[in-house]
């Protein structure tokens, strides 16, 4: 099994993109246990702006369509071998950006309460700008280290693995909105 200093240095690693997901170990258990603590923590994040039902099956949903994609994409570059480091790097610096985003969650919570009560959504007062500067600089960061990570797996630049991280969130976006996940 993995120390979880050695994991906790690679994650530091990936999202300051000085390592690829090559570096961690082709393990199903540490997959596992990462997905546990991504699924963990994103279900927190949903549960502050929707009710426990939609909070899993938007996280189930998350994590399932990733696996489905990490997959594919990987096979589409003939390089299906690294899907458990692919996954677990995804899945753990998820877990990281999920984590640091529950405070902005927090703060934003209240306004999206406001939002969906307002007859009026001119009547609701906008969040404070730090919230939401909060969430546009983690969002923007995990769209470059998701896009560093796709990088590596698949053996292109930079650019088309944001352009691939971006890819699957627009399948996700398009999923919760086909089946009706969202909060």
């Amino acid at each position: 099994m993995v120390m979880l200093s050695q994991l906790l240095r690679v994650t530091v690693d990936l999202l300051l993109l000085r390592r690829g997901p090559q570096d961690l170990p082709s393990d199903w258990g540490l997959l596992g246990g990462v997905g546990i603590l991504y699924c963990s923590l994103t279900f927190v994040q949903v549960r502050m702006v929707a009710s426990a039902l939609p909070a899993i099956a938007q996280t189930v949903t998350a994590v399932l369509l990733l696996a489905l994609f990490v997959h594919s994409v990987l096979r589409w570059r003939g390089v299906p071998e690294r899907f458990v480091q692919t996954l677990t790097g995804l899945l753990v610096v998820g877990a990281v950006l999920t984590l640091l985003m529950l405070g902005p969650t927090a703060a934003l919570a209240p306004f999206l309460e406001a939002l969906a009560e307002a007859g009026d959504p001119e009547a609701v007062p906008q969040p404070p700008g730090m919230v939401i500067l909060a969430y546009l600089v983690i969002g923007i960061w995990g769209l470059v280290a998701y896009g560093h990570i796709y990088r590596h797996a698949l053996g292109v630049n930079l650019w088309l693995g944001v352009a691939t991280a971006v890819g699957f969130e627009i399948v996700l976006f398009l999923a919760f909105s086909l089946l009706g996940v969202a909060g």
